[in-house]
């Protein structure tokens, strides 16, 4: 695990309230939440490429964080054997540093450690909220990125990653299931106070011939879409190969298009933003992905 490093002085960095001085701003990674409230939209693919793919065989540092507590699947699809999970971090809450959160990861090659779900799907419900919080402040203090996999809800746990966000990838296939619950989450991001030029929208399988096209999906979803990712038989040798990224280095761009320029892989210099998000109630939350439109 990388170890935290500071702005040099004298140089002044400008943050969301205003320029102050480099000693002053604490050197932080990207967090990227990757997120789709319908299951089956390839959700772990893209965030698992797309920690490999930053990673660049370990020109960066990159960490990432598998948040489907239940049933995540980011160890198995990076064939990794983890002894230890996001549950083990219950134990140091409130006093979590980077020694702590060492312990906790597993490697996968240069550059890439992962955090990965409990080990057990009765964990799940064990872990506060807070810990999750206090976990990813931590891995973006030490990491180039943190890349987050979340499952199809929006669980306390996502609304977490999400506020500590500086890019939300959300993903969506060429079915109206999709497509609607797509905007239902764009209504949610909004209603909640995400700013929109941090949103990246991925149409993945967006080679499928099922009758919609690109601009039917933009006219839908009422926001331009960010990358396309076609169907290829190097998604599935991708994870049956311990996920060897099949994505181009021009689908990273177009996904991380949004915010500060990161192309040579350092970090931007910015204190703790506060949350992004207001107070919300439960009434607010998207239906279930299985729900009717």
């Amino acid at each position: 695990m990388p170890s935290p490093r500071r702005a040099a002085a004298p140089w002044r960095c400008r943050t969301a309230i205003g320029w102050m001085p480099a000693e002053e701003a604490t050197v932080e990674g990207r967090v990227i939440t990757v997120f789709a409230a319908k299951g089956g939209c390839g959700k772990t693919t893209v965030a698992t490429n797309l920690a490999v793919a930053l990673a660049a065989g370990g020109t960066r540092s990159v960490c990432l964080v598998d948040l489907d507590m239940s049933f995540g699947d980011v160890a198995i699809a990076m064939q990794l054997f983890p002894t230890r999970s996001i549950a083990d971090a219950v134990a140091m809450r409130d006093k979590l540093d980077e020694a702590g959160v060492r312990s906790l990861l597993t490697p996968h090659s240069p550059g890439l450690d992962t955090l990965l779900a409990p080990l057990e799907p009765g964990d799940a419900e064990k872990i506060p909220t807070a810990v999750v919080s206090e976990v990813l402040s931590v891995l973006r203090r030490s990491y180039d990125f943190v890349v987050v996999d979340t499952p199809p809800d929006f669980k306390d746990w996502v609304l977490a990653a999400l506020d500590l966000s500086d890019v939300y990838v959300l993903l969506a296939t060429l079915d109206v299931p999709a497509l609607k619950n797509l905007r239902l989450t764009l209504d949610m991001l909004d209603l909640l106070g995400y700013p929109r030029e941090s949103w990246q929208i991925v149409l993945n399988r967006s080679d499928s011939k099922v009758g919609l096209h690109l601009a039917d999906v933009e006219k839908t979803l009422k926001v331009p879409i960010a990358a396309q990712i076609p169907s290829s038989r190097a998604v599935s040798m991708s994870i049956n190969r311990a996920c060897r990224s099949y994505w181009s280095s021009r689908t990273t761009r177009s996904v991380l298009r949004s915010g500060p320029s990161q192309s040579n892989g350092s970090r931007a210099a910015s204190p703790r933003a506060p949350p992004r998000r207001q107070a919300r109630a439960p009434a607010q939350r998207p239906p279930h992905a299985g729900a009717s439109p």
